[in-house]
């Protein structure tokens, strides 16, 4: 205990290094803490302590460094853990460990990156436990103490924060069963209607999401029957709790969602089925009450997302339309509160994407015009604020898009110049806005666009016009982005319209200008990783242009260039995981892409063989700097796989056979993690059976055969599920070919005949034939 005189000086420099915070001060706000630790030097108050590294921690947050606030509150977290852990009854230690935590979550939201956020997590995961077993102790103590159950309520929601950055899903979901726990338990003493049933269907929701994204499927439609349930006891208790029927009918559709992911669509169908009817009651019963009618209109649009697989796109378009009616209903019936509502245009702006992926244009034109009314009316009411006209140029373009992409010309142009009259306006008022002109041109460069195949003359009109103020704007503000990168997409439609016509010289001045605009970005932003892409991009796309040419000599010396770029981005970028990721995929695709080109050409390089190799050189780095980044990822798997194969086609086998075990050991995993899941199955085949390939061309013939005679058990539980399946029998052939093969090479012709009958049965019985 510390002598009033030095509490006071404490709590005065509390008091300063807060003011300093809230007018961000940040470096006299830490002066005053410090301060703090000089009168503190003689005489140890842990509360004091407590506070002083707590507002470090604070204090770092807000200046905008996380990760140095993480160590301040790990340090602070250590102190009040036990000062609670002794006293949990006491009012200040509660609110002090739920604002700790509270803080720790934020901090661990703002730093974004998962596997800093588990290291600095570790050591504080003891402490969280701990508090969890103290307030559980609490709670049993008095356990119809509301307070009590609402700390606790909030102190495993910050920490929920924390398990996540940390990508600590298990934990996450020992700790969600708590908290339903202690939701039911308030909802006991609460009845009735109570504004806690709103929170409890957010974290429903959220966490429902939030474990179906990492495979936790079991546990997210565990959580919904527990919240079903919940509701359903509270109605039963209360038949006129109208707000439990509203969000147990919310509950319904996240089952429903559930289950259409895992393709079960009878079951989402019949989840969805009861959400709308119980929602359409209290939609009924409450006209006025108008959350109803977003609800419901929210419910059929997931609904028809659920069912937007093309063979059943009628229940989609059924579900959506309905959807469509209910916000129009609301705009016309109740214009006061709708009729200028930002969210109800956000609504219809999400509807019209979802009727233009399923190609109903018209449908999707509607929403889209009514969203345009919606912003329209909010800009009568204040011609002042350019934000809704903003959003009115967005739609235009919106509009424009979908038709232009359904191939209806006129009615995108349309759509595009209703743009350019918006930017025309604004040029009005503000005509040296070098922005609304760059806008302006990328509109005009967009409406060539639609002419580029069928009217390559108008197509360069419009292209020259957009071209002559972008490059003036560039010049004017070489430092604004937007210049940049309209001006390098205008650059590359000039590209594509002489290479159309197989004007190659006009194509290369183009390119000119490219590189020109490209060194000049890179000069004034020499550490801008982004504008050496560019420049690399370009370089290789000029090789592919002396390709077509026969140019070899120019195709190699860009190429070179280009490799050059993408060694020196790798070196200086090694040590960032996500950024190695995305250089894996996009120099392993191009590799490809160039192998398809000298395919289709009929002649080989070793250029091929060294993007290939490079993107091997940055997998290793990825696997050095963090080898669990790949596990769980289908994409990597995919990607592993197709790089196996291109390696094998380049008779690089070594190489081939660790991609695919690469990609076998992710997708066992997935495997494992949804056993039900036959697609899991079919790669698994699919990648014992590249390997088997592998091997026979590597002429090791015990490896074929083991990895073929897996394939094939694989095979075998695919075609109990459907032996008719014709994606299944094509690939049990295919297996059985190569085995023959394998066989064949062992000195076992009379096995390897039996296995080449086999499949030739199969492609006699698919239509298939085998001269």
């Amino acid at each position: 205990m510390v002598s009033r005189r030095l509490q006071d000086s404490a709590n005065r420099l509390f008091g300063k290094a807060a003011t300093f915070i809230e007018n961000g001060k940040y470096d006299r706000a830490l002066e005053s803490l410090k301060d703090v630790d000089k009168i503190m030097k003689k005489e140890k108050d842990p509360e004091i302590s407590f506070h002083t590294l707590f507002l470090k921690g604070y204090t770092i947050s807000k200046a905008g460094d996380p990760e140095g606030a993480l160590e301040f509150y790990g340090e602070a977290l250590k102190i009040i853990e036990p000062l609670f852990s002794g006293e949990p009854g006491k009012k200040n230690y509660q609110k002090f460990i739920s604002n700790m935590i509270e803080e720790i979550g934020s901090s661990f939201d703002e730093l974004n990156d998962e596997e800093r956020a588990e290291e600095l997590l570790g050591p504080m995961e003891k402490q969280f436990e701990k508090v969890v077993r103290t307030f559980e102790e609490l709670v049993k103590s008095d356990p119809e103490n509301q307070e009590y159950l609402s700390g606790f309520l909030e102190i495993i929601g910050s920490m929920g924060v924390c398990y996540q950055a940390g990508q600590l899903m298990d934990q996450a979901v020992k700790l969600f069963d708590k908290k339903i726990d202690i939701y039911e338990k308030l909802f006991e003493l609460e009845s009735g209607e109570t504004d806690l049933l709103g929170d409890f269907d957010e974290d429903i929701e959220l966490y429902g999401y939030l474990f179906r994204n990492y495979g936790h499927l079991k546990e997210a439609e565990g959580n919904y029957f527990r919240a079903a349930g919940i509701y359903r006891k509270m109605i039963e208790k209360d038949p006129e709790n109208s707000m439990a029927e509203y969000y147990l009918s919310y509950t319904y559709s996240y089952h429903g969602s559930l289950y259409s992911g895992m393709e079960n669509l009878e079951k989402a169908e019949r989840y969805y089925e009861e959400a709308v009817e119980l929602m359409d009651k209290g939609y009924k019963e409450f006209p006025e009450d108008y959350a109803y009618a977003v609800s419901l209109a929210n419910i059929h649009e997931s609904y028809g997302v659920a069912f937007s697989n093309r063979k059943y796109l009628e229940k989609s378009i059924a579900n959506y339309t309905k959807a469509r009616e209910i916000y129009r209903d609301l705009i016309i019936n109740h214009p006061s509160e709708f009729a200028r509502n930002k969210k109800i245009a956000m609504y219809l702006d999400d509807l019209g994407d979802r009727f233009s992926k399923i190609g109903e244009f018209e449908a999707a034109e509607l929403c889209y015009k009514d969203k345009l009314d919606v912003f329209r009316n909010l800009h009568d009411e204040d011609p002042e604020d350019l934000n809704p006209i903003f959003e009115i140029s967005d739609t235009y373009e919106e509009l424009g898009d979908i038709f232009a992409e359904h191939g209806e010309t006129g009615k995108a142009k349309a759509y595009y110049e209703k743009e350019i009259e918006i930017y025309e306006s604004l040029l009005e008022t503000e005509p040296d806005a070098l922005d609304y002109k760059t806008y302006m041109a990328e509109v005009q460069a967009t409406i060539g666009k639609l002419y580029l195949d069928e009217e390559p003359e108008k197509a360069q009109k419009y292209f020259e016009d957009a071209l002559s103020v972008l490059e003036n704007n560039f010049e004017l503000e070489p430092e604004m982005d937007i210049h940049y990168s309209v001006l390098k997409k205008v650059l590359n439609n000039f590209i594509q319209l002489f290479k159309n016509q197989e004007e190659h010289e006009k194509a290369a001045e183009m390119y000119s200008k490219l590189l020109a605009v490209q060194q000049r970005m890179l000069d004034l932003n020499p550490e801008e990783r982004e504008y050496k892409e560019d420049l690399a991009v370009t370089y290789t796309n000029l090789a592919l242009l002396h390709s077509e040419r026969g140019d070899i000599e120019q195709e190699a010396r860009y190429h070179r260039l280009a490799l050059d770029i993408h060694e020196k981005i790798l070196e200086e970028s090694s040590d960032y995981p996500l950024f190695l990721q995305r250089f894996v995929t996009g120099i392993y695709l191009l590799g490809s892409r160039l192998k398809l080109d000298e395919e289709s050409r009929g002649k080989e390089s070793g250029i091929v063989k060294e993007y290939l190799e490079l993107a091997k050189k940055a997998e290793n780095k990825l696997y050095a700097v963090k080898p669990e980044i790949m596990e769980d990822k289908e994409l990597i798997a995919e990607i592993a796989e197709k790089m196996g194969i291109s390696f094998r086609e380049n008779e690089m086998y070594e190489e081939a056979i660790e991609e695919f075990k690469r990609s076998l050991a992710i997708r066992e995993k997935l495997h494992e993690k949804n056993p039900e899941n036959l697609n899991y199955l079919t790669v698994l085949e699919g990648i014992f059976h590249q390997m088997g390939i592998t091997f026979l061309a590597q002429k090791d013939l015990e490896k074929a055969k083991e990895t073929l005679e897996k394939a094939m058990d694989l095979n075998a539980k695919l075609l109990e599920t459907d032996p008719e399946d014709f994606n299944y029998l094509a690939r049990s052939s295919m297996i059985f070919e190569t085995y023959s093969s394998v066989l064949e090479n062992m000195g076992k012709s009379e096995e390897a005949a039996k296995y080449l009958a086999k499949a030739e049965e199969i492609n006699a019985k698919l239509g298939y034939s085998n001269e």
